[in-house]
């Protein structure tokens, strides 16, 4: 008994009839994960003859339940690619079939909810981000009005120094030009230099 079910034979001498204009049966052989001879032999045997008699039914990847899809990754899912590729073969399937159900069952599912309660939450977020904006804005002008505060407040300080400086300079030039104006002045005095 061969190791392929009726339904991965068919499915794969389909997809080989059906293939794209310049790709051989090697390539589809290897796409399809089965011997060339084998999908050779396959389409032989249905140019030959079609099949007439009615063929048992076997269940086709979209017969599948969302119960059963789960229970088909949840068997295949520690075993070896060798292991899969026959497990697939006695089920019918092509492991292609069974890595878009695994990336069905992880995607995330879209919420059940009502349509009216989604818009009114999305309304919701928007105005909390808005006043989170303002916030943020508001928040930023008193950083700003601060750093100003305390930039002026370091040129009124730097100016009330100046004063005393040019106060104490003052008293100092005065008291030095009254020591000189006391002294007895020499012959060479310049009355320019201080």
């Amino acid at each position: 008994m061969s190791p392929y079910s009726l339904a991965v034979k068919q499915e794969a001498v389909r997809k080989t009839l059906h293939r794209e204009s310049g790709r051989t049966i090697a390539q589809m052989a290897d796409e399809l994960n089965v011997p060339y001879h084998s999908l050779r032999k396959w389409l032989q045997d249905f140019r030959m003859s079609e099949p007439t008699a009615p063929q048992p039914p076997e269940k086709r990847a979209t017969d599948y339940s969302a119960e059963q899809r789960l229970q088909a990754v949840l068997d295949t899912h520690a075993m070896t690619p060798e292991a899969r590729s026959a497990w697939c073969r006695e089920h019918g399937l092509f492991e292609h079939q069974l890595a878009q159900w695994k990336a069905q069952l992880l995607t995330p599912a879209e919420p059940a909810g009502n349509a009216g309660e989604v818009r009114r939450l999305r309304d919701e977020v928007k105005q909390l981000e808005r006043q989170l904006n303002r916030r943020d804005k508001a928040l930023a002008e008193a950083a700003a009005l601060l750093v100003l505060q305390k930039k002026y407040q370091a040129l009124i300080c730097a100016s009330s120094i100046c004063k005393y400086l040019r106060t104490v300079l003052r008293e100092m030039f005065s008291s030095r030009l009254m020591a000189r104006i006391d002294s007895p002045l020499p012959w060479s005095y310049n009355p320019l230099i201080l």
